[in-house]
């Protein structure tokens, strides 16, 4: 049987936020059961396949900073702001 986590546990697997994943929970997207007292859990498979699916759908795709660079929105690249350290 699937471990049943709590949103605040979800988000930290995810690495999002708590409140981001109220809004996956929202739209369907991980398919939470509610506990007798109200609470929110998600199975962990769900959380699994969505994982799989997110990393299926970024598959070869620019991350938004890159595209930023990559269209010109920055007026230096990230290595003008590193410190070099002698």
């Amino acid at each position: 049987m699937d471990a049943l986590l709590t949103t605040a546990e979800v988000a930290k697997l995810l690495d999002v936020s708590h409140p981001y994943v109220l809004v996956l929970c929202d739209a369907g997207q991980l398919g939470e059961l509610l506990t007798e007292g109200g609470r929110r859990r998600i199975q962990s498979s769900a959380v699994d396949a969505y994982r799989a699916a997110r990393a299926q759908g970024n598959e070869g795709t620019q991350s938004p900073r890159e595209a930023a660079v990559a269209a010109g929105l920055y007026d230096y690249p990230d290595s003008h702001y590193q410190q070099r350290r002698p």
